[in-house]
């Protein structure tokens, strides 16, 4: 707790001082010259251009290439200013006397061919071509396309300056989409125009199939989806332009700052081009550049690229708003219509997917009721990389998280977990993302995502949720906000501050359930009695939903992003206002009835379901009463003395790691308020409530000490990564002595995952036992065990009812399942003769039914009632 409570406090000093320090940046040679001179001339002729035959130009025509050359040089100076090396391009003598760049204009051949092309002329040397026939439109004004296709040609050209050699270059998914990504942002910095605005909104945003692998352009199927890759690039330029002010990219569109592909140039690309060199390239300069890699960045951009639309549009939907979203991510991820669908009686649904390698795909969760709801995602496989691949997150990219592993499991295998607080009542949709921490081995993958939601309810319990968030990340600015504004931070704030005025029973730190399974089993008395033995501990509790969960998902990045994301949001919130809503919250739930419920029955296994009658149930008195508890009412000890076991009923209906749930009810009564000694011999309890409810725990493997988690680290600079999620303008600084400290990791639990720490497990079915006081052999073998603290249950309860029985007969020898004729022990009555002397000793119907029933069962396994 002391490392993360230092890393709070540098966190906190962090966000005061990233604005003020500007990044160091080495800056690139000066360029030659930035003028360009475009010349009748085909480099292909045999003769000097003084010589070749040329076009007649008009005079607009003219004017067109002289405001060509203007714009060029306009880009040029932006190039340089940004840090890029100068283009190894032919230069000639300028109009001014100096030197000047070349650019051939003349005509080819349109077939197959862009209007403007670079290519390497020799290994030192390259230039530039435009075609004289398609530039201009027909009054010889040029098409603003025509500009945006120069600083795209130029961009290329500046690209070919880091090549490590002439025959070496990424694949078009990077070069194309980085110079598309360029020339279109030139084009409307330079000269304010956007050619596709109000027409071609999909080839604007740069709309293509993130479904198929992010490298692999002929997956899509899709025209020019290595220009529409631009969206990814410009994504980064988001990313990292809201950096410089200690922001997050999100869904409203932000100036992109280019500069970052200044520092990914710098890394050198391998020798030979693949697209795996592509991968590890893209890796690699994204690390340099922003702190973390290609998994992490893909993750947030395909999340928040999912809701591009309608915000985005430059033009009004043709349909409707809803049609656009839709239409939008069908295309993008082909549909989002696998949907888990989630109710108060079905509070689970699984979701088969297929993700393929270095792509994305998205489904949605419909959770019931109102307010805000805890969701639990959890996928269970046999390869722990496969898993740790995986990061999911919601419409817009505000939340974005790795999954924590858990092992060992019953059936084998590994389980992948993610928690998100969602709005309830509506669909909430969800990108996941398979990109591994070496992208080049990232493997398509066949997933059952189990979706369930934490909740519980009784009788006596009144939650009060909390209200969803005014603005989420998708909405438009308000006029008083910054251009660049931190999406995520805004709306983990906006929902801490709903949670604090909200008693909730839906979220995660709402529910729970611990075993302990090392106590020694019940020594001559029951659990009824004491509680005694291996036990169960259910904790149904009505929380702030402020304090949804420790380690769910709030922001973007691991583990440890996640929980600094929270206690940013208590930060924005304000000390005092957090403080103030947190004793406000906490002290309103001790004052009311039935804000707690605590159960407590014999330990059980993943596979067992059945019911418990003696179950130990205390809930809340609130204000003005103690706990009230599930005991009695009758007194079972005949005469003097008192004994008022647990009469809780507890049904587990269903037990695996991914989900407990189950039902409880009792007869209640506030000892405290019991006056005990006006009481006679035999006096039963007062029942003063009635109490009924249900409950659901996901992941209750969080309460079992077996099973160890792994949180994904992605290698020893995770929480290094993470900080830089978190505070994006920390690459200020030197920090490095932070790269020790991640609370993720601390827990006795489990150390951080990395790829290829945990081996293959083979995947089973997980066992499903009905218990029952008889054990049905019919069930598998392992059911056996499962089922065994129902049978212990079932059998002390017997014991319990014979012992007691005998004392109401007045003997004080203690049966313990030996027959009752033996030597040393009272003769066994008959039926008739037990029930005359309960009724004997004054014991009321009900008392003597109960004890009958328990006798009968008793009698029966051991031998019968006596006959006289």
């Amino acid at each position: 707790m002391m490392h993360f409570n230092g890393l709070l406090c540098f966190s906190l000093g962090l966000m005061l001082c990233v604005a003020m320090v500007p990044p160091a940046r080495a800056q690139s040679d000066g360029w030659p010259t930035k003028e360009f001179l475009i010349v009748q001339s085909d480099p292909y002729g045999m003769l000097p251009d003084s010589l070749q035959s040329h076009q007649q130009l008009t005079d607009d025509e003219q004017t067109a290439l002289t405001d060509m050359e203007v714009f060029l040089t306009e880009v040029a100076e932006r190039y340089e200013a940004m840090g890029f090396r100068a283009p190894e391009l032919e230069r000639v003598e300028g109009v001014s006397g100096g030197e000047a760049y070349k650019v051939h204009f003349f005509d080819y051949d349109d077939h197959g061919t862009s209007p403007f092309r670079v290519r390497r002329k020799s290994a030192s040397t390259t230039e530039m071509q435009i075609d004289t026939s398609r530039p201009f439109q027909k009054d010889g004004i040029p098409l603003d396309r025509t500009y945006e296709h120069l600083a795209h040609e130029l961009f290329h050209l500046v690209q070919r300056a880091y090549q490590p050699s002439e025959d070496v270059i990424q694949n078009d998914w990077i070069i194309e989409g980085q110079a598309q990504a360029m020339g279109m942002y030139m084009l409307q910095k330079i000269l304010r125009k956007d050619p596709y605005a109000g027409s071609q909104d999909g080839y604007r945003l740069g709309a293509r199939p993130y479904y198929t692998p992010l490298q692999d352009i002929p997956a899509t199927g899709v025209p020019k989806a290595d220009y529409l890759t631009a969206s990814f690039w410009r994504y980064v330029g988001e990313v990292f332009a809201a950096s410089k002010k200690n922001g997050r990219a999100g869904v409203q569109p932000i100036e992109p700052d280019y500069r970052y592909l200044v520092d990914m140039f710098r890394h050198p690309y391998p020798s030979s081009a693949s697209l795996h060199a592509d991968l590890l390239w893209t890796d690699q300069g994204l690390r340099n550049t922003l702190g973390y890699g290609l998994d992490r960045v893909y993750a947030n951009f395909v999340s928040t690229f999912a809701a591009y639309v309608p915000t985005r549009l430059t033009k009004e939907p043709e349909h409707s708003a809803e049609v656009a979203e839709i239409n939008w991510r069908n295309f993008v991820f082909n549909g989002c219509e696998r949907t888990a669908n989630l109710t108060a009686t079905s509070v689970s649904a699984n979701v088969e997917l297929v993700v393929d390698a270095n792509a994305a795909s998205c489904f949605a969760v419909n959770v019931w009721g109102e307010g805000q709801a805890g969701l639990s995602l959890q996928i269970r496989s046999g390869d722990a990389d496969a898993l740790a691949a995986l990061r999911i997150g919601t419409l817009g990219g505000a939340k974005v998280g790795s999954p924590v592993l858990v092992a060992p499991l019953p059936g084998g295998g590994y389980l992948g977990h993610w928690r998100f607080q969602v709005p309830a009542g509506e669909p909430a949709v969800f990108v996941i993302s398979n990109v591994a921490a070496d992208p080049t081995t990232t493997r398509k993958v066949l997933l059952s995502l189990n979706a369930s939601s934490d909740y519980w309810e009784s009788n006596m319990t009144q939650p009060r949720q909390a209200v969803s968030a005014t603005q989420d990340a998708t909405t438009a600015p308000a006029a008083s906000m910054p251009p660049v504004r931190d999406g995520t931070r805004e709306q983990a704030a906006k929902e801490f501050a709903a949670g604090l005025d909200s008693l909730s029973n839906r979220s995660a730190n709402s529910v729970g359930v611990s075993h302990n399974y090392e106590v020694r089993g019940c020594v001559g008395q029951a659990f009824a009695e004491s509680g005694c033995g291996p036990t169960t501990a259910i904790h149904l509790t009505l929380m702030p939903g402020a304090f949804a969960d420790g380690f769910q998902t709030t922001g973007t990045g691991g583990g440890l992003a996640q929980v600094m994301s929270q206690f940013i949001a208590m930060a924005d919130n304000g000390p005092f206002a957090t403080d103030k809503g947190l004793r406000n919250a906490f002290g309103e739930a001790a004052e009311t009835e039935g804000s707690y419920v605590h159960i407590l029955i014999p330990a059980i296994d993943y596979g067992f379901t059945g019911t418990f009658t003696e179950a130990r149930i205390g809930v809340n008195g609130g204000k003005g009463h103690g706990e009230f508890e599930a005991r009695g009412p009758e007194d079972l000890v005949p005469g003097r003395g008192r004994l008022f076991p647990y009469t809780g009923s507890v049904t587990i209906e269903e037990f695996t790691p991914f989900l407990l749930r189950g039902s409880f009810s009792g007869q209640l009564t506030d000892l405290s308020s019991v006056d005990f000694s006006v009481f006679g011999d035999d006096h039963a309890l007062p029942v003063q409530r009635q109490i009924r409810g249900r409950f659901a725990i996901t992941a209750p493997w969080e309460g079992d000490k077996r099973v160890t988690v792994y949180p994904v680290s992605g290698g020893e600079d995770s929480a290094m990564a993470d900080l830089y999620e978190v505070f994006p303008a920390a690459r200020n600084f030197d920090i490095e002595g932070l790269s020790g400290i991640d609370p993720t990791t601390r827990d006795a639990s489990g150390s951080g995952y990395t790829v290829g720490m945990l081996p293959l497990t083979e995947v089973t079915e997980m066992p499903v036992c009905n218990c029952e006081c008889q054990i049905d052999r019919s069930q598998p073998r392992t059911c056996l065990k499962i089922c065994k603290p129902k049978v212990l249950a079932c059998g002390q309860a017997k014991q319990l009812a014979s012992r007691l029985a005998v004392s109401a007969m007045g003997q004080d020898t203690q049966i313990s399942g030996a027959p009752l004729s033996t030597p040393g022990n009272p003769e066994r009555p008959t039926r008739e003769e037990y029930i005359q002397g309960l009724m004997k000793h004054g014991y009321p119907p009900d008392r003597i039914d109960f004890l009958v029933r328990e006798m009968d069962a008793f009698m029966a396994e051991n031998g019968g009632w006596a006959e006289r």
